[in-house]
């Protein structure tokens, strides 16, 4: 479950947080958005990598339970 959700969040949500930043950055510069839309896209943009960071430390953690219940395949 963690694998896919660490999936999921690396391949969509990051590059869509990503792609939301990049457009309100430029929209600010043609100056169409405001300076507070740019920083809730960089806000969301960091809570999702951190979500990211969350997500990979519950596969390390799963990965390590594992191994130290089964051992590892030798």
């Amino acid at each position: 479950m963690h694998h896919e959700q660490l999936a999921r969040a690396q391949e969509t949500l990051a590059p869509l947080a990503q792609q939301r930043a990049d457009l309100e950055t430029a929209s600010y510069g043609a100056g169409r958005a405001s300076l507070t839309d740019v920083l809730g896209a960089l806000l969301d943009l960091a809570e999702t990598k951190l979500s990211i960071l969350d997500r990979q430390a519950l596969v390390t953690r799963d990965s390590a339970k594992i191994n130290l219940t089964y051992g590892t395949a030798s």
